[in-house]
């Protein structure tokens, strides 16, 4: 019997929690990188590098950087470029990410994202901020919000963005989500606000087609044409699969409004390590519920070129680089630790207590615009003086050596 499919690249608005990896007793790999290979004319073979991302995880088995690196062919060396540090909250829920770019040597500052979840541990609300060198603070940027139905599918997702000059939120653009067999996606309506006539205007659609066996079998994306005021072709994504029912490769078909045909297809064909399963692998958590790819451990992908009739001519390879689990570091976690702050709404003093280690906390406060306006490191019991801050919402951060506390905080 075929498996059935889960198509599941909107993890993050779901809010789908993070397993406990540490009691999968069958645990055996982790992706440490995937490195992208150019044809080399001089070798005669694929081993011109390219790009690399690059992983590491903590002791809960959770992503905890991505490094983006670039080939340097004059130093024969790799480059970093970017990376992403991701910190978690008490239940294994991605709380703080912070983009860096490498600049003069360096690691520079770009954009922070904190998430919120409701009390199902669904993805609430996430605020995004863009660090300003010349103040050395954090700026409010966009806000995205999620609306859930009562069985947790993401209904509509919502993109605000931050106006500095009046303090004030302006709608940017909204996703709705529809589904089929119970939590297949079925389409995806985009919309962008027009502030003059103050509606949602049509901006793209995604419809999802699946086979009676309800695996993923077409995507076709569409824009909305003013002019024909009706709905217009982009592209159209096809999926394969082996005999077993498993994913080995797709492509996809962009539409010629001159020839009113697709053409110019590019194709994906992936190479798998049957011997282990996904279940075995650590992966990133951008990666981590991608059962539609990773069903098995995967080697190699194949970028490729269609050309006429049947013909590929291959333009790039794609190798996963894995490495053994170090088992005996699996259950050190702190599923055991307690944080708890109070009150909230808080006048004169807040009170946070902690438990379950010996590791100490920072605890941070941020106003609605980003900037910092309390901070404390190394404190295990604390009672903290709040009278000074001005009455007001706040953003309050609890971080000790490898995760993160977020939420809400108001001051009277």
């Amino acid at each position: 019997m075929k498996k059935t499919k889960y198509f599941i690249f909107l993890m993050l608005i779901i809010g789908l929690k993070s397993p406990l990896w540490g009691q999968e007793a069958s645990l055996q790999q982790k992706l440490d990188c995937m490195i992208a290979f150019n044809f080399n004319e001089t070798t005669n073979a694929w081993d011109q590098q390219v790009e690399k991302d690059a992983y590491t995880y903590n002791t809960n088995h959770q992503e905890e950087t991505w490094t983006h690196f670039s080939w340097d062919g004059a130093m024969q060396a790799w480059k970093a470029q970017y990376k992403r540090e991701t910190a978690y909250n008490r239940q294994g829920l991605i709380g703080v990410t912070t983009m860096y770019e490498w600049l003069a040597n360096s690691w520079e500052l770009k954009t922070m994202s904190e998430n919120f979840y409701d009390y199902r541990n669904k993805l609430e609300e996430v605020l995004i901020y863009t660090w300003i060198p010349a103040n050395g603070r954090w700026q409010l940027s966009k806000k995205k919000r999620y609306r859930y139905d009562t069985d947790g599918k993401c209904l509509a997702e919502n993109i605000d963005n931050y106006l500095v000059d009046t303090e004030t939120w302006a709608l940017v653009e909204m996703n709705e989500y529809t589904y089929i067999n119970g939590s297949l996606i079925h389409y995806i309506y985009s919309s962008t606000w027009d502030n003059v006539s103050k509606k949602w205007d049509y901006s793209r659609k995604q419809w999802y087609l699946y086979t009676p066996n309800w695996e993923l079998y077409e995507l076709h994306t569409y824009r909305w044409n003013n002019t024909k005021t009706d709905w217009s072709r982009i592209s159209l994504r096809g999926y394969a699969y082996d005999d077993n029912g498993d994913f080995n490769g797709h492509g996809t078909f962009y539409w010629d409004e001159v020839t009113t045909k697709y053409d110019k297809t590019l194709r994906e064909r992936y190479q798998y390590d049957g011997t282990i399963e996904y279940k075995q692998l650590k992966l990133p958590y951008d990666r981590m519920f991608d059962q539609f790819y990773f069903h098995h451990k995967v080697d190699t992908r194949k970028l490729l070129f269609a050309g006429p009739g049947n013909s590929e001519e291959q333009y790039q390879e794609i190798r996963y680089s894995y490495s053994p689990v170090d088992q005996s570091t699996d259950f050190d976690k702190l599923v055991n630790t307690k944080i708890t702050i109070f009150p909230n709404p808080a006048a004169e003093f807040l009170y946070v207590e902690y438990s379950g280690n010996n590791n100490p906390l920072s605890f941070e406060l941020y106003n609605l615009e980003g900037k910092k306006v309390l901070s404390i490191s190394k404190i295990f019991r604390h009672k903290i003086d709040v009278r000074h801050i001005v009455p007001g919402v706040y953003v309050y951060r609890i971080v000790n050596k490898q995760n993160t506390e977020s939420g809400k905080l108001v001051i009277q």
